[in-house]
Protein backbone atom coordinates (compact mmCIF):
# COMPACT_ATOMS: atom_id res chain seq x y z
CA UNK A 1 0.00 0.00 0.00
CA UNK A 2 1.47 3.31 -0.92
CA UNK A 3 1.38 6.64 -0.81
CA UNK A 4 -0.96 7.45 -3.37
CA UNK A 5 -3.53 5.29 -1.69
CA UNK A 6 -3.45 7.16 1.38
CA UNK A 7 -3.86 9.95 -0.21
CA UNK A 8 -6.61 8.91 -2.37
CA UNK A 9 -8.61 8.43 0.90
CA UNK A 10 -8.19 11.45 2.40
CA UNK A 11 -9.25 12.90 -0.91
CA UNK A 12 -12.11 11.03 -0.77
CA UNK A 13 -12.77 12.34 2.95
CA UNK A 14 -11.85 16.08 2.33
CA UNK A 15 -14.29 16.16 -0.81
CA UNK A 16 -17.01 14.51 1.70
CA UNK A 17 -16.59 17.41 4.40
CA UNK A 18 -16.42 20.25 1.56
CA UNK A 19 -19.50 18.83 -0.04
CA UNK A 20 -21.47 19.21 3.70
CA UNK A 21 -19.91 22.40 4.62
CA UNK A 22 -21.46 24.34 1.01
CA UNK A 23 -24.33 22.38 1.55
CA UNK A 24 -25.09 23.41 5.52
CA UNK A 25 -23.86 26.78 4.74
CA UNK A 26 -26.50 27.06 1.28
CA UNK A 27 -29.48 25.44 3.76
CA UNK A 28 -28.66 28.01 6.61
CA UNK A 29 -28.12 30.98 4.38
CA UNK A 30 -31.83 29.88 2.47
CA UNK A 31 -33.39 29.56 5.91
CA UNK A 32 -33.58 25.79 5.96
CA UNK A 33 -31.74 25.10 9.42
CA UNK A 34 -34.30 23.04 10.67
CA UNK A 35 -33.34 20.09 9.68
CA UNK A 36 -29.77 18.19 9.62
CA UNK A 37 -28.00 16.92 6.39
CA UNK A 38 -28.84 13.63 6.82
CA UNK A 39 -32.81 14.70 7.47
CA UNK A 40 -32.46 15.81 3.70
CA UNK A 41 -31.14 13.47 2.44
CA UNK A 42 -34.06 10.92 4.03
CA UNK A 43 -36.38 13.95 2.24
CA UNK A 44 -35.22 12.86 -1.02
CA UNK A 45 -35.14 9.01 -0.67
CA UNK A 46 -38.86 9.51 0.71
CA UNK A 47 -39.36 11.84 -1.99
CA UNK A 48 -38.02 9.60 -4.63
CA UNK A 49 -39.62 6.65 -3.30
CA UNK A 50 -42.84 8.07 -2.63
CA UNK A 51 -44.95 5.93 -5.14
CA UNK A 52 -44.58 2.56 -2.78
CA UNK A 53 -44.33 2.20 0.73
CA UNK A 54 -40.93 2.92 2.21
CA UNK A 55 -40.53 1.06 6.20
CA UNK A 56 -37.83 2.63 8.65
CA UNK A 57 -35.57 -1.04 7.37
CA UNK A 58 -35.47 0.70 3.82
CA UNK A 59 -33.92 3.36 4.96
CA UNK A 60 -31.81 1.72 7.50
CA UNK A 61 -30.80 -0.21 4.56
CA UNK A 62 -30.29 2.69 1.78
CA UNK A 63 -27.79 5.14 3.75
CA UNK A 64 -26.23 1.84 5.83
CA UNK A 65 -27.32 3.07 9.01
CA UNK A 66 -28.81 1.51 12.21
CA UNK A 67 -32.17 1.03 13.78
CA UNK A 68 -31.90 3.09 16.98
CA UNK A 69 -30.29 5.94 15.07
CA UNK A 70 -32.79 5.69 12.23
CA UNK A 71 -35.84 5.85 15.02
CA UNK A 72 -33.99 8.78 16.74
CA UNK A 73 -33.98 10.68 13.41
CA UNK A 74 -37.58 9.83 12.94
CA UNK A 75 -39.02 10.62 15.58
CA UNK A 76 -36.82 13.85 15.04
CA UNK A 77 -38.31 14.33 11.77
CA UNK A 78 -41.80 13.96 12.78
CA UNK A 79 -41.55 16.06 15.21
CA UNK A 80 -40.40 18.99 13.00
CA UNK A 81 -43.62 17.65 10.96
CA UNK A 82 -41.60 16.59 8.18
CA UNK A 83 -42.52 12.69 8.06
CA UNK A 84 -45.18 10.27 9.54
CA UNK A 85 -45.46 7.14 10.13
CA UNK A 86 -48.40 4.90 10.18
CA UNK A 87 -49.33 1.61 10.61
CA UNK A 88 -49.81 -0.83 7.71
CA UNK A 89 -53.08 -3.57 8.02
CA UNK A 90 -50.55 -6.72 6.80
CA UNK A 91 -48.44 -6.42 9.39
CA UNK A 92 -48.44 -4.75 13.01
CA UNK A 93 -44.89 -4.70 13.45
CA UNK A 94 -44.07 -2.27 10.43
CA UNK A 95 -45.09 1.45 9.98
CA UNK A 96 -44.43 3.08 6.86
CA UNK A 97 -43.19 6.58 6.32
CA UNK A 98 -43.67 8.90 4.52
CA UNK A 99 -43.57 12.65 3.65
CA UNK A 100 -45.79 15.05 5.26
CA UNK A 101 -46.75 18.68 3.22
CA UNK A 102 -44.34 20.19 4.86
CA UNK A 103 -41.98 17.57 4.05
CA UNK A 104 -42.68 18.13 0.30
CA UNK A 105 -41.93 21.79 0.72
CA UNK A 106 -39.05 20.99 2.74
CA UNK A 107 -37.43 18.98 0.34
CA UNK A 108 -38.38 21.42 -3.04
CA UNK A 109 -35.60 23.59 -0.86
CA UNK A 110 -33.30 20.71 -0.05
CA UNK A 111 -33.08 19.95 -3.89
CA UNK A 112 -32.61 23.24 -4.81
CA UNK A 113 -29.38 23.02 -2.53
CA UNK A 114 -27.82 20.07 -3.46
CA UNK A 115 -28.46 20.97 -7.72
CA UNK A 116 -26.57 24.05 -6.80
CA UNK A 117 -23.67 22.31 -5.25
CA UNK A 118 -23.47 19.91 -7.45
CA UNK A 119 -23.19 22.18 -10.29
CA UNK A 120 -20.63 24.28 -8.41
CA UNK A 121 -18.94 20.86 -7.56
CA UNK A 122 -18.67 19.82 -11.33
CA UNK A 123 -18.57 23.26 -12.77
CA UNK A 124 -14.89 22.56 -15.67
CA UNK A 125 -15.57 18.96 -15.49
CA UNK A 126 -16.66 17.19 -18.40
CA UNK A 127 -19.33 14.18 -18.75
CA UNK A 128 -16.42 11.63 -19.80
CA UNK A 129 -14.85 12.81 -16.31
CA UNK A 130 -17.49 12.32 -14.51
CA UNK A 131 -18.44 9.17 -15.69
CA UNK A 132 -14.92 7.74 -14.88
CA UNK A 133 -14.98 9.50 -11.17
CA UNK A 134 -18.16 7.89 -10.62
CA UNK A 135 -17.14 4.42 -12.13
CA UNK A 136 -14.26 4.19 -9.46
CA UNK A 137 -16.06 5.12 -6.80
CA UNK A 138 -18.37 2.60 -7.42
CA UNK A 139 -15.32 0.55 -7.25
CA UNK A 140 -14.38 1.64 -3.94
CA UNK A 141 -17.35 0.86 -2.88
CA UNK A 142 -17.31 -2.63 -3.79
CA UNK A 143 -14.14 -2.98 -2.39
CA UNK A 144 -15.49 -1.83 0.94
CA UNK A 145 -18.45 -3.84 1.29
CA UNK A 146 -16.73 -6.88 0.74
CA UNK A 147 -14.09 -6.11 3.38
CA UNK A 148 -16.83 -5.28 5.39
CA UNK A 149 -18.89 -8.54 4.46
CA UNK A 150 -16.10 -10.39 5.27
CA UNK A 151 -15.55 -8.92 8.71
CA UNK A 152 -19.13 -9.78 8.91
CA UNK A 153 -18.90 -13.03 8.54
CA UNK A 154 -16.33 -13.54 10.68
CA UNK A 155 -17.93 -11.87 13.73
CA UNK A 156 -21.58 -13.93 12.73
CA UNK A 157 -19.32 -17.20 13.00
CA UNK A 158 -17.17 -16.38 16.24
CA UNK A 159 -20.72 -15.75 17.54
CA UNK A 160 -21.83 -19.19 16.40
CA UNK A 161 -18.91 -20.89 17.73
CA UNK A 162 -19.26 -19.29 21.10
CA UNK A 163 -22.74 -20.31 21.59
CA UNK A 164 -21.30 -24.03 20.44
CA UNK A 165 -19.10 -24.04 22.95
CA UNK A 166 -21.31 -22.30 26.07
CA UNK A 167 -23.54 -25.41 24.94
CA UNK A 168 -21.58 -28.04 25.21
CA UNK A 169 -20.13 -26.42 28.62
CA UNK A 170 -24.10 -26.78 29.78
Amino acid sequence: MGEIDNQVGFAIRMLDIGMRKVLEADMKENGYDEATLMHSWILKYLYVNRDREVYQRDIEKHFGIGRSTVTTIIQLMEKRDLVCREAVEHDARLKKVFLTSKGYEHYELVEKNIQSTNRQAMAGISEEEKKEFLRIAEKIGMNLKKNKACMCMKCSMGMKEEKGEREGKE
